[in-house]
């Protein structure tokens, strides 16, 4: 038996109608409220927190040099990300936002925002990171932290008492020394017991005083800003940033002593601060804008100079076997200076085809801090004797000034669709109005010793001086640039693009007020020419070629450093006359001969034939370089013949760069790219000789499915550079070393077989001529892959695998001579060392990250991370480090950075609208 149910049937043609007229209608409120979703999802942003914690597994001042994860311990995951409307409607045009990231590292960054759509816009940012220098380092002056590096009362100066028991020797502090055989006055000497006695006891006293200090910097910056419209034109802006600057870093602090030179690498203090200041009036118009504004930097250094303690023996002879110290030096720190600038800039729009932008700039740099000027020093401690390290500051401070200004402009031109030109013109004057002054003192702890030249006792006003007082002239270093460049482009074909360009570049250096040009290149021109291929070859690939050649040239003065020396100019007392008769001063004396510093390139005088003029003979004895008591300086500070600075030498360059993308299909991509840079220095016979640059990048993306993505990446760049250069050493006529006067193991280089051959023309010796050949290899391979839609769309998995391998390999071609100590009368005086390739230097990275996020629900999420990192290093430089290494310096203990760090993080998300 059927039933039937007839209660809908039974309704009438009203009630029916009338329903589905309720079905109809709420369909679409439905479909509103769908709706509705989708344009708050595109109205309102999302707004994110994300709090969580972390677990990093080992204190590595490399592995966490910028992420904030130096030490081994728990860290907060903090990151937020807030914005909406001030009255809660979306049709406002006024926005706020205010967002955090990584809040619980030392990485940390906090920006707000406030904006009225066309009206007004403010904005605060902090900013912080920490750069973690080093974890190794180890001194033993106490006071980090400070600017006054004292050694503890206990601290006994190092020697190695077998060579000489008074002169200190870093190399004392290490037992493998002290106890082995050295050479003493030629001899190969073993200690003694007692010596081994003394230098345990200074070992003892002095080991255990090295301590850890750990270096680093941390910089933190707040930033505040905003900008009104006062039409939709006229817009003004400005903002402030201030910036603290603290920590140490490795600095080399320097004594130089009659007892022989010594070197200390302390931490030095870090305080610093930075104000900088824009403000600007905008235009902007259907055809033109304009913009005048103003930027101010004022640097304030808290910290004026680091004092420190001499570890070496206060006085020139010493005292018994173990010399006490007690002598400071200081040494200045940046100083504070200010930087104000107005620029004025603009542009007009001619036609869609023409237009037209150009700007200036005026601003001063000031510098003004007050010299620190020591006080008398104590040479002598028996008798109280003293003398001043500065005799001669003839001015409080620098009055620094520069003044610079700038001028650019460009117009660009479209005659057709196809063709498109640019021209350009570049001004950029730096000119230095520091007033140049004399200024002589001696080294960091020096005394004077012997007595300088009577004319420059005279010509400064001051004395008595010493042999080895230092009168340098500073050298107001200014520079003018004008550049002009012509750029064309026409689309030659479809699909194809043609640029070329030339440019040419102009500089102008020089140093007002000095007496003599104070750079080695008053004017070099450079022109560039350039050349770009751009196409399409088909819809998937696409594919860019660009070339350069550039030719500089300048004239170049191998005697700029004669600006520092103004002696030079001065006739010294029983100086000669040249042979027209005027008195000769160093500087006449190398224009009459058409020399430079390094004097003759000619080896000792010969006997029998006529000897050099008297004025050549007494500046440039046995046909050496230029004596530095002859100008006034302690050191030589003249130059190689044929040595060029890179920077300012002739130079051809090629640079090349290609870029190929390849999409076969939808879900594949291909990209690469190939670079190549070659700098030739034709004319430099010292200095860079050559630089060579290529690099290789590839990178495949391929899509599995919508949810599962792949990237993989490898480059490869290989720096080349060759460099020449010389070992100086004076001529001379001496024939034997304790009798014995051959040579060995030179004839690969020269033809001389007597010590006293080598010597007569030591200066020319091509022996003492070294090239260096140094290759950088740098191989770089990374896995990407990203996972989402797991468990039922909720699980998301990315994976990064980055491996880096860099070595850095230095071939050396050249050598010297060292003196044989056992040698016996007329045997082996010398022998030719051949130079050897350095050790090769290497850094291998592997750096595996990997992140899941699960979707609790469509507001929360949890996300767990997991990172290792690995590094391998190995650099003999750290070797120079440690104790035993250098004579002259302080062992730090720094070691080649290597490291092991697991990383575990879990964090909770929120979002919501």
């Amino acid at each position: 038996m059927k039933t039937k149910n007839n209660t809908f049937a039974a309704k009438t043609p009203l009630k029916a109608t009338c329903g589905l007229v309720l079905v109809i209608g709420a369909m679409p409120l439905a479909m509103a409220a769908e709706e509705d979703d989708e344009i708050r999802k595109q109205t309102r942003p999302t707004n994110t927190v994300e709090a969580g914690v972390l677990y990093n597994s080992a204190d590595s001042f490399k592995a966490g040099e910028f992420n904030g994860l130096a030490n081994e311990g728990f860290y907060g995951i903090g990151n937020i990300d807030l914005s909406g409307s001030p009255d809660s409607n979306s049709d406002s045009t006024r926005r706020w936002r205010f967002k955090g990231t990584n809040i619980g590292l030392q990485n940390r960054n906090v920006t707000t925002e406030y904006g009225w759509q066309g009206k007004l816009k403010l904005n605060f940012e902090y900013d912080e990171l920490q750069r973690n220098r080093s974890d190794s380092f180890k001194t033993p002056y106490i006071g980090e932290g400070t600017n006054d590096l004292r050694l503890p009362g206990s601290w006994l100066v190092p020697t190695i008492p077998q060579v000489n028991p008074e002169d200190a020797n870093a190399r004392g502090l290490s037992p493998a020394v002290t106890n082995s055989s050295a050479l003493a006055n030629g001899v190969l000497t073993p200690p003694t017991a007692a010596e081994q006695g003394t230098a345990k006891t200074v070992q003892n006293a002095n080991l255990p005083l090295f301590h850890n200090v750990d270096l680093y910097t941390k910089r933190q910056k707040y930033e505040g800003g905003f900008s009104y419209f006062f039409t939709p034109e006229w817009e003004f802006t400005a903002n402030a940033r201030h910036e603290d600057r603290n920590g140490a870093k490795p600095m080399a602090f320097n004594t130089k002593a009659v007892t022989g030179e010594r070197v200390a690498i302390l931490p030095d203090l870090i305080n610093q601060t930075t104000d900088q200041y824009n403000a600007s009036f905008n235009y902007t118009g259907e055809k033109a804008f304009m913009q005048i504004g103003y930027y101010g930097s004022l640097f304030y250094n808290n910290i004026y100079g680091m004092k420190w303690q001499d570890w070496g023996p206060s006085a020139a002879d010493g005292s018994a076997d173990t010399p006490t110290q007690t002598r400071f030096d200081t040494m200045s720190t940046a100083p504070d200076n200010q930087f104000h600038q107005f620029n004025l800039n603009g542009g007009y729009n001619f036609s869609p085809r023409t237009k037209f932008v150009m700007g200036g700039s005026y601003a001063q740099s000031t510098q003004n801090e007050a010299f620190i000027r020591d006080a008398l020093v104590v040479s002598d401690p028996a008798t109280g004797e003293t003398y001043n390290p500065n005799p001669l500051v003839p001015v409080s401070s620098l009055n620094g000034l520069i003044e610079t200004s700038t001028f650019n402009m460009k117009l660009t031109h479209k005659p057709t669709n196809d063709l498109g030109f640019a021209l350009g013109y570049k001004y950029d004057n730096r000119d230095n109005k520091t007033p140049v002054n004399t200024f002589a003192y001696y080294s960091a702890g020096e005394p004077p010793n012997r007595n300088a030249n009577d004319a420059f006792v005279n010509a400064l006003g001051v004395g008595p001086l010493g042999g080895n007082i230092n009168i340098n002239a500073n050298t107001p270093y200014s520079k003018m640039s004008n550049q002009i460049t012509l750029n064309g482009n026409y689309h030659v074909a479809k699909n194809h693009w043609l640029n070329a360009g030339y440019e040419w570049e102009r500089l102008d250096r020089g140093c007002s007020g000095s007496w003599y040009n104070c750079v080695n290149a008053t004017k070099s021109n450079e022109h560039t020419g350039k050349f770009q291929w751009r196409s399409n070859l088909t819809d998937s690939i696409n594919t860019k070629v660009d070339y350069a050649f550039s030719t500089r040239s300048v004239n170049y003065d191998e005697n700029s450093w004669l600006s520092m020396v103004p002696m030079a100019n001065v006739v010294p007392t029983d100086s000669p006359n040249l042979p027209n008769g005027v008195p000769a001063t160093a500087y006449n004396t190398m224009v009459y001969y058409g020399l430079t510093g390094f004097g003759p390139k000619l080896g000792y005088p010969n006997p029998n034939l006529p000897q050099q003029d008297p004025a050549l003979a007494f500046f440039f004895a046995n046909n050496n370089a230029l004596s530095p008591a002859l100008y006034g300086n302690r050191d030589r500070i003249s130059e190689l013949l044929g040595m060029r600075r890179f920077n300012m030498a002739n130079r051809d360059r090629h640079k090349l760069r290609t870029a190929v993308n390849w999409q076969p299909t939808d879900r594949l991509s291909i990209q690469g790219g190939f670079d190549f840079s070659n700098d030739d220095y034709p004319d430099s016979t010292y200095g860079l000789q050559k630089s060579r640059q290529w690099d290789f990048n590839l990178d495949v993306s391929y899509a599995f499915s919508d949810s599962f993505n792949a990237n993989i990446f490898y480059s490869h760049q290989n720096q080349l550079s060759n460099t020449a250069g010389r070992t100086y050493t004076a001529n001379s006529s001496a024939a034997n070393v304790n009798g014995a006067t051959r040579l060995s193991g030179n004839g690969s280089c020269n033809n001389f077989t007597t010590l006293e051959e080598r010597n007569l023309n030591y200066k020319i010796d091509p022996c003492l001529n070294w090239t260096t050949d140094m290759q950088n290899d740098v191989d770089v391979l990374g896995l990407s892959l990203m996972k989402n839609g797991l468990l039922s769309g909720k699980l998301s998995l990315t994976g990064d695998f980055v491996v880096s391998l860099a070595r850095t390999n230095v071939g050396v071609f050249g050598g010297n001579y060292a003196n044989n100590p056992l040698a016996a009368p007329g045997g082996i005086a010398a022998y030719y060392i051949p130079a050897t390739n350095l050790p090769e230097v290497q850094t291998n990275t592997y750096d595996l990250r990997l992140t899941a996020q699960y979707a609790i629900d469509k507001a929360s999420s949890i996300r767990a991370m997991y990172s290792f990192m690995h590094m391998n290093s190995s650099d003999y430089a750290y070797q120079g480090m440690q104790p035993g290494s250098v004579n002259a310096v302080l062992p730090t203990y720094e070691t080649s950075p290597n490291y092991s760090v697991h990383a575990f993080g879990l964090a909770y998300n929120y979002s919501f609208q």
